[in-house]
């Protein structure tokens, strides 16, 4: 694939001097009785707007190594512009108006007193315990840590033993210690003297003697006695994965007029795995759900856009304005990321304050349990940990940034093809653009017009030249048919009076099976206009 692209180096360094054929291929991340003595215990503690690139347009006539023009200058310049403005009318702004680096602008999200020890224990989470290391803790109370043990003996990959032994065997060792600390637990509640005390228990007694502190009485209860995994590893993956697109969202963020900080939500939702997908159906790098997705993307049988990180980040942004503006407050915001704005105004009703603080620790609602809680703290300490991410990691070497063209389809348009057309792998296309289901990859399934595809950097008006072409060639030889739910090339046949081999022979890519509804079929008929048989 690298060898198609040098070999086209040549003829697009014709677009200008020093134009360089340069793109990023991102890579899809990925991603009985126990002796105690085989678990380890560790201690719990406004720029004014991008003009048209000259360079594009200096009057060079762009062509393929083959010699044959790409588009004359004002096609493409037209076709810029157009782009260009489509794109203003969906997000807002145009989209290389988001490569121009700008000054930040950020604000202060400081911890409030009253979450200190909250933000500490989620800090520690993502920088300081790994996988499979194990926090016991309060569930109401963050501050109450019993004890971490580290199960990393027992990892599948690096033990000898089976995923199933070492899940087992990690069970096993999780629950002896929850007994053990409800025996602890016990002990601290029934001895009256500090004296007869252990050093553990005296640690333990402490932190329920702290003002505001819940009850030792029901502390080893089931609903109150919670493990929390470690999350070192994945963070530091994440920030390294971040490396692709954190650039051009903060930019994204600035020229919106929000705090670049808030990118860092991501960390938390999605730890940057484009294709994650939540037990709820949220989706992509924001985790949007399908409705709230639908209101600022495209969701539909040709792409989930949710799983675009650059256009689910510009519908990101013009999400958390819009709360902003109905809750005029951050800690608010954040929160209703992820419990929903309806829940933070019913608190602010109920509770009479817009402190965050408060409504944490006090707000009664049976949709606002533990996660809601604990989002707005581990926002902050995702901002915190990436901010200081040298300091709890070392240097970190990230994805180099995204670098890409916008290509628009003006007409129903079969990517694969078009790929071909150019030499480009489609599994480039693919990488580019993981919000694009997987019949449109594979050329089952045109794209309609009006979709923004990401190319190689560069690469635009390749495409752009390519697409006018075919597009020509279908207008002067075969009338276009698209299908209904249930349709054959059987059936197209029989409905068009073609021979089911010309048929055939004009849409090779498509087989026997029923056909993927909007699918776009080439129709080899002599007149232009092709009419359906009545088929009444």
């Amino acid at each position: 694939m690298r060898e198609k692209i040098q070999n086209l180096t040549f003829g697009l360094s014709l677009l200008a001097t020093g134009y360089l054929l340069v793109f990023l291929v991102p890579q899809v991340m990925e991603q009985g009785k126990i002796s105690q003595a085989a678990v380890a215990r560790l201690p719990a503690s406004d720029p004014s707007l991008l003009s048209v690139p000259s360079s594009l347009f200096d009057g060079a006539i762009p062509v393929k190594v083959s010699g044959e023009e790409t588009a004359p200058v004002d096609e493409a310049l037209k076709a810029y512009v157009e782009l260009r403005k489509k794109f203003e009318d969906r997000f807002g702004k145009p989209f290389d108006e988001a490569w121009v680096k700008r000054e930040p602008i950020s604000a202060p999200f400081d911890v409030p007193e009253g979450l200190k020890e909250t933000v500490d224990f989620w800090t520690h989470i993502f920088s300081r315990y790994e996988k499979f290391q194990y926090i016991f803790h309060h569930k109401e109370d963050l501050g109450i840590v019993y004890s971490v043990i580290d199960l990393s003996n027992f990892d599948a990959e690096t033990s000898g033993l089976t995923s199933q032994e070492a899940g087992g065997i990690r069970n096993q060792c999780l629950y002896e210690e929850k007994i053990r600390i409800r025996k602890m637990l016990k002990a601290v509640e029934g001895k009256s003297g500090k004296k007869s005390l252990t050093d553990e228990e005296k640690r333990i007694a402490r932190l329920f003697a702290r003002t505001g502190a819940p009850a030792l009485a029901k502390a080893g209860e089931t609903e109150n006695l919670r493990i929390q995994g470690g999350f070192a590893h994945r963070f530091k993956q994440a920030i390294a994965l971040s490396g692709q697109y954190m650039e051009e969202m903060e930019n994204i963020f600035t020229m919106k007029g929000l705090p670049v900080e808030l990118t860092r939500i991501p960390l938390v939702e999605s730890a940057f795995n484009i294709r994650a997908v939540s037990t709820a159906d949220a989706a992509g790098l924001w985790q949007f759900i399908p409705d709230t997705g639908k209101e600022y993307l495209k969701i539909d049988e040709y792409v989930d856009e949710r799983f675009d990180p650059i256009f689910a980040t510009y519908a990101a942004a013009e999400h958390l304005a819009k709360e902003f503006k109905l809750l005029d407050s951050w800690p608010l915001t954040i929160n209703a990321y992820n419990t929903g704005p309806g829940r933070m105004i019913k608190a602010k009703k109920q509770l009479k304050t817009d402190d965050i603080t408060t409504i944490i620790k006090n707000f009664k609602e049976p949709g606002y349990q533990f996660y809601s809680r604990n989002y707005f703290p581990e926002v902050l300490a995702a901002i915190h940990v990436y901010e200081n991410q040298e300091v709890y990691f070392g240097p970190i070497e990230k994805r180099a940034p995204l670098q890409y063209d916008l290509f628009l389809t003006r007409a129903p348009m079969n990517l694969r093809d078009l790929a071909e057309d150019i030499s480009v792998d489609v599994e480039v296309i693919e990488q580019l653009n993981p919000g694009l289901a997987p019949e449109v990859i594979e050329g089952a399934k045109s794209l309609p017009e009006d979709y923004f595809v990401r190319v190689p950097k560069s690469m635009g008006p390749l495409f752009a030249k390519a697409a006018a072409d075919r597009a020509q060639e279908t207008a002067s030889a075969a009338p276009l048919h698209t299908t209904d739910h249930g349709e054959t090339l059987s059936s197209i046949a029989s409905r068009y009076g073609i021979p089911l081999e010309a048929l055939t022979e004009s849409n090779p890519s498509f087989g026997d099976d029923i056909l993927p509804t909007g699918s776009v079929v080439n129709l080899p008929l002599d007149n232009s206009a092709a009419l359906p048989i009545d088929e009444n």
